[in-house]
């Protein structure tokens, strides 16, 4: 099934076959702006942002966090929200492996069958997230390495975001928003399939890419939400211990 070539939607959840390495445009950026982190209504408030968010109280380094495949929505392309179920069948487990006043770094790897991490998958390591506006972070922009079917491919302007509850039992509003060249997928689809004609009847459409080609396209997800995990998380696993 050519699709299968779409279970590049959330990093660290495509498999064995997924490698990632972020390179990260600048240091810092600034604390996000538009749908990510804006503060809800308060009760008896006709507009959103009545009450500023708590901010995180606890110290979040070491802590574990579950995404789960059907607490996220595909906005863009719109049509393969409707092959997430099939897509993205493992949750994901997200480490933080370091937090300071001003930023938070994550680490992310697949979980098994038992709801644990999975051994034979590698932790793959994000760009450091701006912390200052907590509890709002945002990671990005910056471009991630990965591979589709053995073949590389590149996650560009890459941006990760949430706001974290007060307690540290996890994030919700989060959104991951990335570009993809078409030309990097020919690989895991096949010379006879043009990306851009099935990115479009998934309701998605090509646009021009830093070299001026109409070949790229916008992924989005949103209302991505994490729980809090009570298990280990190995940081230093590069799955080899599965490989052979």
């Amino acid at each position: 099934m050519r699709s299968r070539a779409f279970l590049l939607l959330l990093p660290a959840v495509t498999g064995c076959a997924l490698g990632l390495q972020s390179t990260v445009e600048g240091e810092l950026i600034p604390a996000p702006s538009g749908n990510v982190g804006q503060n809800p209504p308060s009760e008896g408030d006709d507009e959103p942002g009545g009450d500023e968010l708590p901010k995180t109280s606890v110290a979040l380094d070491g802590m574990v966090y579950r995404i789960e495949p059907s607490s996220m929505t595909v906005v863009e392309p719109a049509g393969l929200d409707r092959m997430k179920d099939r897509l993205l069948a493992r949750d994901v487990l997200v480490y933080v492996s370091d937090e300071t006043a001003e930023s938070i770094t994550f680490a992310m790897a697949l979980g098994g069958d038992d709801g644990r991490q999975d051994p034979c998958e590698a932790v793959h390591q994000f760009p450091r997230a701006d912390w200052t506006a907590n509890p709002v972070f945002e990671a990005g922009p910056g471009n991630i390495d990965a591979s589709f079917g053995g073949e590389s491919a590149q996650l560009r302007e890459a941006l990760f975001g949430g706001v974290f509850d007060e307690y540290g039992f996890g994030w919700t509003d989060g959104t991951l928003a990335f570009q993809l060249d078409t030309r990097e997928l020919d690989g895991a689809l096949g010379s006879d399939v043009d990306a851009c004609e099935l990115v479009e009847a998934l309701g998605g459409e090509c646009d021009r890419c830093s070299d001026g080609e109409a070949l790229c396209f916008d992924v989005v997800i949103e209302q991505i939400t994490a729980v809090k995990a009570e298990i280990g998380f190995d940081e230093r696993n590069d799955g080899s211990r599965c490989s052979g």
